[in-house]
């Protein structure tokens, strides 16, 4: 063809979906009562640290860093030709290294004393060898996506709470740090995203939420004693 014919056309606009993650006492209610879920020290990192589920259910015992507290996300879980991968990330951006809050390095401290059980009950059908995976199967395997999200969600209607998607708790992480006063680009980095026009385009609603705050603040700090001046 001698021109692209789809360049005439003018493209619908995307319409974002709003979506609204568990509030910061939800999630805490949430995870006080999962505290005794098999998978319990995975919801407490997701939460923590907004990974996404690939780059989860990738971590290896290398990229924990008892020492330093901190977690290096350098891969992802895939599933494809009927059989599980650990691929390497898209961006520079995504390959990071997180600091982790005393909590969950308490819950992977936790993790690797049951996964020490777990390997001890498997005998000879243990393949953890094979993966070296934080989160694994009782034998040491990839973790279902799937299952996980299930599990996850399972887990929200036994506290009672509303049911949200697995990815929710990534942008109830970013609200979180930037309601907590975190500047944009630490959350970028936090998050891995490529950069920070996508961070800012996510959280929009919560950043006009913090500048009503910060108007609010210095409404406050400005005009009250004024106020109470002329009432004087």
């Amino acid at each position: 063809m001698a021109r692209n014919v789809a360049s005439l056309v003018s493209p619908p606009p995307v319409k974002r979906i709003e979506r609204t993650p568990l509030t910061p006492e939800q999630c805490g209610a949430f995870l006080r009562s999962a505290q005794e879920h098999r998978l319990a020290s995975l919801f407490i990192v997701a939460t923590a640290t907004g990974l996404r589920q690939s780059e989860l259910l990738a971590l290896q015992w290398t990229d924990v860093n008892f020492d330093e507290d901190t977690l290096r996300i350098e891969r992802s879980l895939q599933r494809y030709g009927r059989s599980y991968h650990l691929d390497g990330l898209k961006t520079e951006r995504s390959r990071r290294t997180i600091a982790i809050p005393a909590p969950v390095v308490d819950a992977l401290g936790r993790r690797s004393a049951a996964q020490k059980a777990d390997r001890l009950t498997a005998g000879s059908l243990w393949i953890g060898s094979d993966w070296n995976l934080v989160f694994a199967t009782e034998v040491g395997g990839p973790l279902s996506g799937v299952s996980v999200t299930h599990a996850f969600q399972s887990a929200l209607a036994r506290a009672g709470l509303p049911i949200v998607r697995f990815h929710d708790a990534r942008h109830g992480t970013a609200s979180y740090l930037l309601a907590a006063g975190v500047d944009m680009r630490t959350v970028m980095e936090i998050l891995g995203h490529s950069d920070i026009a996508t961070t800012a385009n996510l959280y929009s609603h919560v950043l006009h939420q913090l500048k009503r705050s910060a108007a609010d603040r210095i409404g406050e700090m400005l005009f009250r004693p004024v106020a109470t001046a002329v009432a004087t």
